[in-house]
């Protein structure tokens, strides 16, 4: 039988399903859903997203309706999906996408799209259904933050709970994201915005929700993604047009503690929050972040084309 997405009702408008829900500050929120390119805020069980973690998701900003970077989005959701072995659901995943977007209307303003793709239904077992019927559920939301206002610069604690090795899905966005929902609560449980994730030699590769970089110099170093971690969107744009526009030679290799301790500065990105500095690791602070901030602006005026 269908299993709802809310436990709060659902309220049909126009061409999308209308939920709103309060989140922990208190503020309401109200969410568009669409299942398989319908309205809707129930999926059939049992469904192997929810069984297991089968599929793939990506998380746009959206500036008055307009997804932005969607072709960034799209060729890290085929590339999940081929690895996945399910890369026939890609035109659906876009059909059902520009459904979604058509549905906005004159949206105003920042808003965040979340796109999951779920092999669907199976039988039980892990083994997936020979022919599967791909799922697509897309909701989205009003965001909280100006996502071209560059953050307050953040506190970075430790977590204990490290990134787990497997070269076969290095870089793919996965439901499977339990690592980071630890060291989420790991941060949240120590007072701190975000904590380092290291990989299984120790070695720095992320924070909980977005990739991380240090500026050495003229240099823009971040992680290599070869055992574990996400290929992040802003992290593309960072590598292969922001860095560049700003003077800055990239390298990716597998970085250590005493590099990140020493780096000139250190922030991170994702889709949400753009480039957030980072102001205190341990007992090293940074105090001035010109070369995030320039970064940041040159992120700012792409984000306008």
């Amino acid at each position: 039988m269908p299993c709802p997405i809310h436990s709060v009702s659902a309220a049909l408008t126009g061409p999308c399903c209308s939920v709103s829900s309060t989140d922990a500050g208190g503020v309401v929120a109200a969410a568009k859903i669409w299942i398989d390119g319908s309205p809707g805020d129930a999926l059939p069980l049992p469904d192997r997203a929810f069984a297991y973690g089968d599929g793939v998701f990506e998380t746009l900003l959206l500036r008055d309706g307009r997804a932005l970077l969607t072709e960034f989005h799209f060729d890290r959701l085929a590339t999940g999906l081929a690895c996945l072995r399910m890369p026939s659901a890609l035109p659906l995943a876009r059909k059902h996408f520009e459904t979604a977007l058509g549905a906005l209307g004159a949206a105003t303003g920042y808003s965040v799209m979340r796109l999951t793709v779920s092999r669907g239904a199976g039988p039980r077992g892990y083994a997936p259904p020979a022919e599967a019927a791909p799922r697509v559920v897309i909701t989205v939301s009003d965001l909280a933050h100006d996502p071209v206002q560059l953050p307050t610069p953040a506190i970075l604690g430790e977590t204990a709970v490290r990134w787990s090795k497997q070269p076969l899905l290095a870089g793919v966005k996965h439901l499977n994201r339990l690592e980071q929902v630890l060291a989420a609560a790991d941060a949240a449980a120590a007072g701190v915005d975000e904590v380092l994730m290291l990989d299984q030699g120790g070695a720095p590769l992320s924070v909980s929700a977005g990739n991380l970089f240090l500026v050495a110099g003229k240099r823009l170093l971040t992680p290599t993604l070869v055992d574990a971690g996400i290929a992040g969107t802003r992290r593309r744009l960072l590598l292969e047009h922001l860095a560049s526009a700003c003077g800055l030679q990239v390298g990716e290799s597998r970085l250590q503690l005493h590099q990140l301790l020493a780096a000139n500065e250190v922030f991170y990105c994702n889709a949400l929050i753009g480039l957030r500095p980072v102001a205190t690791y341990r007992d090293r602070s940074w105090s001035e972040h010109p070369v995030t901030e320039r970064l940041h602006a040159a992120y700012c005026e792409w984000l306008q084309r």
